[in-house]
């Protein structure tokens, strides 16, 4: 039977690895609107939702600013621009609620699609050790995530945990530019129309 997940992000189901990622921030985000749940009984549901939900959104930009784009941009541009993150909090005073959080065409379309040179051209599963499957058998089938009863996910985390991270760089890797299926060409067609766009 095909099991599709169902979530507010159409790209969940591109990729096992994907999908393994936004079922345990779905996961993480019930735990805690449980937690708020037992502490603030007499909170309205669609309040507690909300407000794990900000609670995610906080871990994911901790994640991100203090995991992730250290690596990527190097720690002397991280306090040239002013996104490090204080290990004692945050500094409030420096908070302008009238700056636009929002995302930049230039960001949306050109610069944020350096992030699919990072797309390895396997997808692996860790239990003792790693077993590779090429990423054209696993792109769109989520099913490798919830196979042997659930325990595909997690396989997958740990080998996203445990693998190094490819390259960052300006080229896709080999398996997207000599895919012969429709999904990588589509990926490709989608940022060259993008980068037209700017």
């Amino acid at each position: 039977m095909t099991i599709f997940l169902i979530e507010g992000d159409d790209r969940v189901n591109l990729s096992p690895a994907l999908s393994s990622m936004y079922t345990v921030f779905v996961r993480e985000h019930n735990r805690i609107a449980d937690k708020l749940r037992c502490v603030n009984p007499h909170w309205h549901s669609e309040f507690v939702f909300q407000e794990a939900r900000k609670l995610i959104a906080a871990l994911m930009q901790q994640i991100t600013y203090t995991e992730y784009l250290p690596v990527i941009l190097g720690k002397e541009a991280m306090w040239r621009y002013g996104l490090t993150i204080n290990s004692d909090g945050y500094d409030y005073s420096a908070y302008n609620p009238n700056v636009n959080a929002g995302i930049s065409n230039s960001f949306a379309t050109a610069a944020m699609k350096f992030v699919h040179t990072q797309i390895p051209s396997m997808l692996g599963f860790y239990e003792n050790q790693t077993r590779y499957v090429n990423l054209e058998e696993t792109y769109h089938r989520p099913w490798y995530a919830q196979q042997d009863g659930g325990r595909g996910m997690e396989e997958i985390m740990k080998w996203l945990v445990n693998d190094a991270q490819p390259e960052t760089n300006r080229s896709f890797s080999y398996v997207i530019l000599t895919w012969k299926i429709s999904p990588s060409s589509k990926l490709l067609l989608r940022n060259n129309s993008c980068g037209r766009g700017l």
